[in-house]
C-alpha cells in the first residue's frame, strides 16, 4: 500500500500470461506505488477482461482508503504516483478514469472540450461505458464494484459498462483527468480484433501541480451539466441562459461529424451521425462562419498547408479538420476558454487535436502522412480551435420571414418541407435503443446517371464505403428485390449522409428484409419530370407539386428525409442555386429541428445538458417566428406516411411500390 497524506492507495495490475513482457517496466513506472499483479485465472480459456477485473477490484488492501485497478496494456505518465495521488486528494469521493479513448462516442469529446476550456477534469457521461484501463474508486466502492461484477458471467467479456452502470446505481461522479495519466500501448488486443486506440488527450510529459487538480469550477458547474440526467420538472428550472443541445463532435475517417442527444433514444453509439454542415445552424452557428474563418487561415497559411489545399481530397481534409476544431473552440469558449492560453495551455489544446488527426485521418484521403504534413494539419487544427473561440464573439443578426424575399406561398412550401425532412431525420425506430445500426444493416444502391452533370454510374466504385452499413451493394435496377436488402435510388453525383439513413431504419422497422424500394428526393421529380431549372416565379408551384409527389401518392407510398449530399450534386437543386430559398429552407429546418430535439429529450424523461424546456425557440433559432406559428402538419404527414407504407407492405406480404425519400443536398 502505498500512503502519501490522507491517501492509502492500493494498487493491482490486472495481467494476461500472454503479456507477460510487459509487466516489468509497468511496476518500474508505477514505483513507488508498489502495485500487485493479479493474474487471468483461466489464461486458457475464453477472453474475458471480466473475469479478471472480478478478481482485481476483490484485491483491495484492508485499511486502503482508494483502489486503482490497471490493465496490463497501458502505459503511465511521469511521475505517475505523484499525479495520481494530487488527483485523488483533489477528488477523493469520486471514480476517476485516467484514460479515455479517442474514438468513444460522446465522453471522448467531453474529454477535448475540457482540455480546451482550460480545466483538469472532465466529467464523463453514465451513458457509455466507464474506461477501465486505470480506473481509481474508493475503497468501500471498490467493494460494492467486487459484489455487483460477481452477478454476471465471465461471458459477457467486458467489464466497462457493467462498471459504468454499478457508479450509476450509487450516485457516483464520474470524472477523467485531464490529460489522460494512462495510455494505450500498442500491443495486440488479446480481446478484439487489433487496432490502435489511444487516449484521446494523452499527458505527453504536461504534468499538473496539485494546486491545478484542485481547480474544480469548470468541472461542478458547466461541464457537470452536460452529463447529468434531469427529470423534467428539473430542467424547467434550470436557469435560462444554460440551454443548447447536447451534442458531440467527431472527427473520424476524414470527416467531422456530430451526435445530437447522445443516448436519449438512440444508443450512444448509433451509426447514423449528422454531417458537420447539414447541422450546424442547430447549434446557432452559421457554416459560413466555419467556412469564412477557413478561407482566411488558408491566405496567410504555411506552404505545406497551402499544397495541401490545391487537391480536392486535401481541400476537403482540411475543411473537415477545420470544422471539427472549429466547433470545439467555439464549445470551449462558453465554458471560458480564451483565444490564447499559456504554454501549458496550449500544449494540451495540441495533445487534444493531435489525437483527432491520428485516429481520424481516412487511409485514403491521406495515406502515410509526412510528418511535415502531420504538423500542418495541427497547425490548422489549432488555428480552427482559436478560431472557434473567437467565433463565440461573432454575432449574426437572426433574419425576419419578410427578409429572405420569397413570397408567403413560396415560405408555407418550404416550410413543410423543412418540417417534413426535420420529423424523418428525429424519428429513430425503437430498435435504435439497443442496436448501433437500429436493424438496418444492408442497403442495396440503384445509380442513375445524374441530368445536370451527367455523371453516370462508372464513377461512383467508391460510394459503398461512404455509408456506415456493414454491407453496401451498388445493384442493377433489374436486381431491386433480389438480395433482401431495401434499395435505394439516387443519382451519380449524390452521397448519402449516415443520418439519412435513419428514416429508411425507421419505414423498414419490423421488417428489415422485405422487399423495400427507396429513392432520393432528386431522383423522385426527375422521374415525374418536374422542370430541372425553375425560375423563381415558377418555384411556388414547382414545391407544391413537389410536396404533392411526396404526400398523396396515387399509386405509390412515399416516405420524405433528407439525403445530404456532399459532391458535385450539391448545387444542382433548385433550393441550392437561389441562395434566399437554401437560407430559408436551412433556417426553417434548423427551428423544427432544435424543437423536435427538445421535444424528444422531455419525452425521454430526462436531460443530457440541462435543458430549459421553456425557452422559446426564437432566443435560439436562427428564423424568425412566422415558420412556428403556422400548424405543424410536417410531423403528422410523415407519421401517416410511415404508417400507410408499413400497413400496405405487412398485409400485402410484399410491397412493389417505390417509396421516395426526400433529398436535401448539403453546402
Amino acid at each position: 500500500m502505498y500512503v502519501a497524506g490522507s491517501v492509502r492507495l492500493s494498487t493491482v495490475i490486472m495481467h494476461h500470461p500472454a503479456r507477460a513482457h510487459l509487466i516489468p517496466s509497468l511496476l518500474e513506472a508505477c514505483a513507488p506505488l508498489a502495485a500487485r499483479v493479479v493474474e487471468d485465472p483461466e489464461p486458457d480459456g475464453f477472453p474475458s477482461p471480466l473475469r479478471t477485473a472480478k478478481r482485481a477490484w476483490a484485491a483491495c488492501l484492508p485499511g486502503a482508503t482508494h483502489h486503482l485497478v490497471l490493465q496490463d496494456d497501458v502505459r503511465v505518465a511521469p511521475n505517475f504516483a505523484e499525479q495520481l495521488v494530487g488527483a485523488i486528494q483533489a477528488r477523493p469521493h469520486d471514480a476517476i478514469a485516467l484514460y479515455v479513448h479517442w474514438h468513444s462516442p460522446f465522453n471522448a469529446y467531453l474529454t477535448r472540450v475540457a482540455a480546451v476550456a482550460g480545466s483538469s477534469w472532465a466529467a464523463l457521461s453514465d451513458r457509455e461505458w466507464i474506461p477501465t484501463l486505470g480506473l481509481v474508486l474508493p475503497a468501500a466502492e471498490a467493494d460494492g464494484l467486487t459484489n455487483w461484477l460477481a452477478r454476471y458471467p465471465d461471458e459477457i467479456r467486458d467489464d466497462d459498462e457493467i462498471a459504468v452502470d454499478y457508479c450509476a446505481s450509487r450516485g457516483l461522479r464520474m470524472v477523467a483527468t485531464v490529460p489522460c495519466l494512462v495510455d494505450q500501448t500498442d500491443s495486440p488486443s488479446l480481446t478484439w480484433q487489433h487496432a490502435v486506440h489511444h487516449a484521446v488527450v494523452p499527458s505527453n510529459d504536461v504534468e499538473r501541480t496539485p494546486g491545478e487538480w484542485g481547480s474544480h469550477d469548470l468541472l461542478d458547474g458547466p461541464l457537470v451539466a452536460r452529463v447529468e440526467r434531469h427529470d423534467q420538472k428539473h430542467a424547467q428550472d434550470r436557469v435560462k441562459n444554460h440551454v443548447d443541445v447536447s451534442f458531440a463532435v467527431e472527427f473520424n475517417d476524414s470527416q467531422c461529424t456530430i451526435r445530437l442527444l447522445p443516448g436519449i433514444d438512440e444508443v450512444i453509439g448509433t451509426i447514423y451521425t449528422w454531417r458537420c454542415f447539414d447541422v450546424v445552424r442547430i447549434l446557432g452557428i452559421h457554416e459560413t462562419d466555419i467556412t469564412n474563418s477557413l478561407s482566411i487561415y488558408l491566405a496567410k497559411a504555411s506552404i505545406t498547408v497551402r499544397e495541401l489545399s490545391s487537391t480536392a481530397s486535401g481541400a476537403r481534409l482540411l475543411r473537415e479538420l477545420w470544422a471539427a476544431g472549429y466547433l470545439l473552440g467555439w464549445d470551449a469558449a462558453r465554458l471560458g476558454a480564451k483565444p490564447t492560453v499559456d504554454p501549458p495551455g496550449l500544449a494540451m489544446r495540441a495533445n487534444a487535436v493531435a489525437s483527432w488527426i491520428g485516429s481520424g485521418i481516412g487511409e485514403r484521403t491521406l495515406p502515410n502522412p509526412s510528418p511535415a504534413q502531420t504538423q500542418a494539419l495541427l497547425e490548422a487544427g489549432l488555428a480552427a480551435v482559436a478560431s472557434g473561440v473567437q467565433g463565440t464573439e461573432r454575432v449574426r443578426a437572426r433574419r425576419t420571414p419578410d427578409s429572405y424575399g420569397l413570397t408567403p406561398a413560396l415560405r408555407a412550401a418550404l416550410t413543410d418541407m423543412a418540417r417534413r425532412d426535420a420529423w424523418a431525420l428525429s424519428s429513430p425506430p425503437k430498435i435504435a435503443t439497443m442496436e448501433d445500426d437500429a436493424g438496418l444493416t444492408s442497403l442495396d444502391l440503384v445509380v442513375l446517371p445524374c441530368p445536370w452533370c451527367g455523371l453516370g454510374s462508372d464513377s461512383v466504385y467508391e460510394l459503398p464505403r461512404t455509408l456506415p452499413l456493414g454491407r453496401v451493394t451498388i445493384i442493377g435496377a433489374y436486381n431491386v428485390g433480389k438480395s433482401g436488402s431495401p434499395s435505394l435510388a439516387l443519382l451519380a453525383c449524390e452521397r448519402p449522409s449516415g443520418r439519412s439513413l435513419i428514416a429508411i431504419a425507421k419505414a423498414v422497422e419490423g421488417d428489415p428484409t422485405g422487399s423495400w424500394q427507396f429513392q432520393t428526393r432528386a431522383a423522385a421529380y426527375v422521374r415525374a419530370g418536374l422542370s430541372l431549372a425553375p425560375t423563381r416565379d415558377e418555384l411556388g408551384e414547382w414545391f407544391d407539386a413537389l410536396g404533392v409527389l411526396e404526400t398523396q401518392p396515387e399509386s405509390e407510398l412515399f416516405v420524405t428525409m433528407p439525403c445530404a449530399s456532399d459532391t458535385v450534386g450539391e448545387r444542382h437543386l433548385p433550393w441550392n442555386q437561389d441562395a434566399d430559398i437554401f437560407d430559408f429552407y436551412y433556417d426553417a429546418r434548423a427551428v423544427e429541428l432544435f424543437q423536435l430535439t427538445t421535444d424528444r429529450a422531455r419525452q425521454a424523461g430526462r436531460n443530457a445538458r440541462g435543458w430549459d424546456s421553456n425557452r422559446s425557440i426564437q432566443i435560439h433559432g436562427p428564423v424568425g417566428a412566422e415558420p412556428l406559428e403556422t400548424e405543424r402538419q410536417g410531423d403528422d404527414v410523415f407519421r401517416s406516411r410511415v404508417i400507410d407504407l408499413q400497413d400496405a407492405h405487412r398485409s400485402k406480404g410484399s410491397f412493389d411500390g417505390a417509396v421516395h425519400i426526400a433529398d436535401r443536398v448539403n453546402i
